[in-house]
């Protein structure tokens, strides 16, 4: 199934709009004299700009041969479209020039632009991939709603759809929706009646139609190969020889479900103004031709036609442009509108005839594309549509889009939560390293205390046995002022201590103990008047608290005394 409009975001995005607005024009007027499929295109024009698109209309008209004609001009179209919507409707007098990239560029939500006609560009029916590119460069969205010639493989029908995201508009689906259930669950009987002059054109149609139709009625012109195959008489009617054997095999397989005319109007000429003759459709005389049905076989078809479930028509019953052979075409067209079967009637000059006998809106479909319509019906596929993305397709990309979003967020989620694991292991690291702390604080107490006896010798000494460090650095210094002093810091203390014990009990001795404080004190100044080595420094520092440490140790030795 084909992706529609409907399933589109359609705000602010300019949609290139491929439309068939191939209508006849009176040249000397200056008028549109048939509007049907400008009209069968306002339902997918008006949807668009209500979604707020900036729509960007593209068709052709006529057949110009690549060359700018302004008899072919879309401007006429425009100016009709300008009036049946309401919105804002300008005109490109190029397709992709300037002038249309200026208009394409200025547009707001709801403005329609129509550019003109493609086939003035030789590149479109050529399908020509640089002047799709160029088409495509205009918008942001392609939607196909030219069924009359999505049968075509041009640049604007089939190669736009390579260069952007594309969708049908609502003619072609009500189209494909007609036509699908026509040829897969018709309502019984189903009646197929099948005219016109190319049979060439038609045979892939009745081939296709024989299984699922109950009968296929024949007139126009290609009834007289059939006729011919048969073994009638048909005068200088239109005859394919190089189909005869094909008609005469249908008409084997088919029995009595394909239908052939009863009677004819005949003339010598299409021209002729000699009044026309009614001869059987197997005796027309070698200087006549068969131009229209005749009375009997516009009856015989009614009957057909009335009884049906479904009617299918394609093709006129004869040369309807002239009014004297348009008899059986307006019948047909009557009795197809007035039967309560489904009806669906094929574009082109069937859908011409429907309209200028005024029973076109009595008829349930009528299809804008004949030649598209008859390649459905021959079960062929049309490049233009198959051109459009399909919806499961769609769906299934954007599926694929989200899975592949969801496994990259999913690696985002496994890789983040990962992360914290790795957290987790550091933090539960950090905590064994915290409890090892908390075990080891008095070691690393210890430690810290040793780094630090580096850094400040004094504190190290005071706080980490201070009174042995001061007795090695004491043992030092004794030994380079005096020989006899080697046994350490213990007689020192001894000495000091008796004396400062001495000093209390016998005042009388103050004098004394002044003159050694000075003799010290004047030993010190001689000391201190030489550079005083490192280890020097450290007695000193440590001289300090080791008196009043010795002190308190000499007390307690004379109290236990």
């Amino acid at each position: 199934m084909k992706r529609t409009i409907k399933d589109l975001e359609l705000e602010g995005k300019k949609v290139l709009l491929r439309l068939d607005l191939n209508v006849p024009i009176n040249n000397q007027t200056h008028e549109i004299t048939d509007c049907t499929r400008i009209m069968e295109s306002l339902g997918t024009i008006n949807y668009l700009c209500e979604q707020g698109a900036k729509v960007i209309v593209c068709s052709h008209l006529g057949r110009p041969d690549g060359k700018i004609n302004p008899d072919y001009s879309l401007e006429l179209v425009a100016e009709k479209l300008g009036k049946l919507i309401k919105n804002k409707v300008s005109f490109a007098h190029d397709t992709v020039g300037k002038e249309a990239k200026k208009l394409t560029s200025q547009m707001e939500n709801g403005d329609v632009v129509v550019l003109e006609n493609l086939r003035f560009d030789k590149r479109e029916e050529q399908n020509d991939k640089t002047f799709a590119k160029q088409l495509a460069s205009l918008a942001d969205i392609f939607v196909f709603d030219a069924f009359g010639t999505s049968h075509r493989k041009h640049a604007s029908t089939y190669g736009v759809a390579s260069y952007l995201p594309s969708a049908v508009g609502f003619l072609i689906g009500k189209e494909l929706k007609v036509i699908g259930k026509i040829l897969s669950n018709p309502d019984k009987p189903f009646v197929a009646v099948l005219g016109g002059a190319k049979i060439e054109d038609k045979l892939p149609v009745i081939e296709n139609l024989l299984p699922k139709a109950d009968y296929i009625l024949i007139g126009g012109g290609m009834a007289y190969t059939f006729i011919k195959a048969m073994g009638g008489s048909v005068g200088n009617s239109l005859v394919d020889p190089s189909n005869i054997e094909l008609a005469k095999s249908l008409l084997e397989k088919a029995g009595n479900k394909i239908v052939l005319p009863k009677d004819n109007i005949c003339n010598v000429s299409i021209d002729s103004e000699e009044k026309p003759k009614k001869f059987a459709s197997d005796k027309i005389p070698d200087n006549y031709m068969g131009l229209d049905i005749g009375p009997k076989t516009v009856r015989l078809f009614k009957k057909y036609i009335k009884k049906a479930g479904t009617v299918v028509w394609n093709g006129p019953m004869g040369v309807f442009e002239k009014e004297q052979y348009a008899h059986g075409t307006n019948k047909i067209a009557k009795y197809v509108a007035k039967t309560k079967a489904f009806t669906f009637v094929g574009g082109g000059d069937s859908a011409a005839a429907v309209v200028k006998t005024g029973y076109s809106k009595e008829i349930n479909h009528l299809s804008t594309g004949g030649g598209a319509s008859l390649k459905l019906l021959e079960g062929e596929k049309l490049p233009g549509i198959e051109a459009i993305q399909n919806i499961e397709d769609v769906k299934a990309s954007q599926e694929e889009g989200k899975t592949k979003t969801s496994e990259k967020s999913k690696a985002k989620k496994t890789s983040s939560t990962r992360k914290p694991a790795t957290k987790k292991a550091s933090a539960t690291k950090k905590t064994e390293t915290k409890i090892g702390e908390k075990e080891s604080t008095k070691d690393s107490k210890v430690s810290s205390k040793k780094t630090t006896q580096k850094k400040s010798v004094a504190k190290t000494l005071v706080e980490d046995k201070p009174v042995e460090k001061a007795l090695a650095t004491n043992k030092t210094a004794t030994r380079k002022n005096s020989s006899k002093n080697l046994t350490g810091k213990k007689p020192a203390e001894k000495n000091i201590t008796e004396k400062k014990i001495a000093v209390k009990k016998n005042p009388t001795t103050k004098k004394v103990n002044n003159a050694t404080q000075e003799d010290s004190a004047s030993l010190s100044e001689k000391k201190s008047t030489k550079k005083p080595s490192t280890e020097q420094k450290v007695a000193r520092v440590a001289q300090k608290p080791r008196k009043k440490t010795t002190m308190v140790s000499s007390r307690k030795k004379v109290e236990n005394k």
